[in-house]
């Protein structure tokens, strides 16, 4: 085999893709059973759309990089975002061609409301029942994996520090 063609993939890796992409599955499920107990009328995209909102205005573009997902992906959510009244557009003053989102007052109430509780969720119980040395291996081959994926490991390490930041500032409020 030549040094630029791939090995097939491992047991072990496509067992590890199958885990992972479950815990995202479990902790999603967590999230919308969260927002469902609390009589939320929006769904577990729609808030992540305004917790990062949250934080000031973005175009449609810095959303989707923020949550790495396609504008095409976030229009919808954010369509009944707007229509409910939780998010408006305003073009911006500086260029035409730009949309800017941002969180009117309800939308800055329905976030705050819901932020009050604490998320105990299937993830946090499984976390505690990691020893400290357990969570920082886990750690450090998470934070490996996600540099080794990147075109850009400097800017995913800054944007998983201001990810972090954020969300221990909204957990403190």
């Amino acid at each position: 085999m030549s040094p630029n063609e791939l090995s097939p993939p491992e047991p072990t890796e496509i067992e590890s893709r199958v885990l992972l992409n479950w815990i995202f599955k479990l902790m999603i499920r967590d999230l919308d059973e969260y927002l469902r107990a609390r009589a939320a009328p929006i769904s577990s995209l729609q808030y992540g759309i305004l917790r990062v909102l949250r934080h000031g205005t973005q175009s449609l573009g810095e959303l989707g990089k923020r949550m790495l997902l396609s504008p095409a992906t976030l229009v919808p959510a954010v369509d009944a975002l707007v229509k409910q009244d939780y998010v408006s557009r305003e073009r911006d003053p500086n260029d035409r061609r730009r949309v800017q989102l941002s969180l009117t007052e309800s939308g800055n109430a329905l976030v705050r409301q819901l932020a009050c509780q604490p998320l105990e969720d299937s993830y946090h119980k499984a976390w505690q029942t990691l020893s400290l040395e357990q969570r920082e291996q886990l750690l450090s081959l998470l934070r490996h994996i996600i540099t080794e994926m990147s075109e850009s490991p400097d800017e995913i390490r800054a944007r998983l520090a201001e990810i972090v930041k954020m969300h221990l500032r909204q957990s403190a409020e």
